[in-house]
């Protein structure tokens, strides 16, 4: 399967914004395949990330500040699918 830049790029943001993990990008294809597929994740599902982001965060590549309702509410509706409790919005 691939993902595009967009998604990737997605995936990164959504990583640092919600469980603080500065990633590198290619390192986020799983989370943003799970992102795009959300139905093919069950409970205890692991996706490897492999590197860090220390490169593009260093060089000023940074994720952008701004809130993305959309993508925080499929984390929600995917989290409360499976039984995890938790608070994103």
């Amino acid at each position: 399967m691939a993902v595009s830049d967009q998604e990737l790029d997605a995936a990164r943001t959504a990583l640092l914004r919600h469980d603080g993990l500065d990633a590198e990008i290619s390192a986020c294809a799983g989370v943003a395949y799970l992102m795009r597929n959300p139905g093919v994740a069950r409970l205890g599902t692991v996706c490897l990330i492999t590197a860090s982001g220390f490169k593009h965060t260093f060089t000023g590549e940074v994720p952008s500040p701004k809130f993305d309702l959309a993508a925080a509410e499929r984390v929600s509706t995917f989290l409360s699918a499976e039984g995890i409790s938790g608070t994103l919005l």
